[in-house]
């Protein structure tokens, strides 16, 4: 047995003998990590589970930021390595074209210790190196563990040692992982976008020209998670239009953060989960832009203030949360207030 477990890790840890100084991070992931979490027994969607780009967002508190003025911070852990919802480790991956720095090491410590996560372990790798630490000790201590990819055969035994799943539940039988209330049944207590659509049906009234009816966007990623406890969605937004693209990133309507009074996701058509933003933004006089509405290059003649109310209800089938969206917006040089109507979903994991 011990022979074929050898085999199995050369084939997939040494496959052809990759030389790791030219790779960039994506090959690192694609060709290290990846064999590397199936030799240790994770795997998607099963009950040792692997969370891959998890966005997390930073409690003010958590960073000692206490000021209203002060931004809110959100990282992406690359990996989230999850045993029987009970005990997790992170693997974060840098590229081989540079040493891990101590930011580095901060940087996955915090997503180790974030409190979503609670991570017993982190790992931090650039494809060369291998540095594992215990997440309840500083990040200027030293490795527990320290190997690299010219020896990682000879040493993928140690490292089963520290990070399998028997590993983990051998050493850790009384860690309970408080992961809070769950957003629904059988999610965890933060969720992560993986994609979703809006689509704008109608508008009321009709804007002269606008071009808005029938357009979709697209959730490049986002995540679902309590903040102060309410619910918080945050939501990348693209669309398949550049200028639309453009316009959205020049004045920082790509990224959007919905809040909600629950404090889970709802399951009942009749009863649905509601969120809402606030948002104002001003397009200085002047400015010549592609702009959305018209669907046209527009040159403006006065500063554009707008301010607009989102309102989303919806409720979750399966892994999709659904529903209907609602956009009120006032304009600079209009009386009218305008409501967007629309549709929307977004698939969990």
């Amino acid at each position: 047995m011990a022979l074929v477990t050898n085999l199995i890790s050369h084939v997939l840890l040494m496959d052809l003998d990759l030389n790791v100084d030219r790779m960039n991070e994506t090959d690192v992931r694609e060709n290290i990590i990846a064999p590397l979490l199936k030799e240790l027994g994770y795997k998607h969607s099963s009950s040792n589970d692997i969370i891959t780009e998890q966005t997390l967002r930073y409690p003010k508190q958590f960073l000692g930021r206490k000021k209203k003025s002060d931004p809110q911070l959100r990282g992406k852990a690359d990996y989230i390595l999850e045993v029987e919802n009970r005990l997790r480790w992170i693997a974060e991956v840098k590229s081989p074209a540079v040493e891990i720095s101590d930011d580095d090491r901060e940087q996955a410590c915090t997503y180790a210790m974030h409190p979503e996560v609670k991570a017993i372990y982190y790992l931090i790798t650039n494809g060369r190196k291998f540095e594992i630490y215990r997440t309840l000790e500083s990040p200027s201590a030293p490795p527990i563990f320290v190997a690299y990819y010219n020896n990682i055969e000879t040493n993928l035994q140690a490292i089963k040692n520290i990070l399998s799943p028997v590993s983990l539940k051998r050493d850790n039988p009384e860690f309970i992982l408080d992961i809070g209330k769950p957003l629904a049944p059988g999610f965890r207590s933060f969720a992560k976008i993986i994609n979703g659509t809006v689509t704008y049906e109608s508008m009321q009234p009709p804007l002269p020209g606008s071009a808005i009816i029938g357009m979709t966007n697209y959730f490049r990623e986002g995540s679902v998670e309590r903040s102060e406890g309410r619910l918080l969605a945050y939501l990348k937004v693209g669309s398949s239009h550049r200028q639309i693209d453009e316009f959205n990133r020049a004045f920082g309507l790509e990224i959007f953060e919905v809040y909600s009074d629950e404090n889970e996701l709802s399951t009942d058509p009749s009863r649905p989960t509601k969120f809402s933003a606030p948002l104002i933004w001003t397009i200085p006089k002047g400015s010549k832009l592609f702009y959305p509405p018209m669907a046209k290059e527009v040159v403006f003649p006065i500063d554009l203030r707008i301010s607009s109310m989102t309102q989303a209800a919806g409720w979750l089938e399966g892994n999709q949360f659904r529903g209907t969206v609602s956009v009120d917006f006032k304009m600079t040089g209009f009386q009218n207030t305008f409501r967007l109507g629309g549709i929307f979903q977004a698939v969990l994991s």
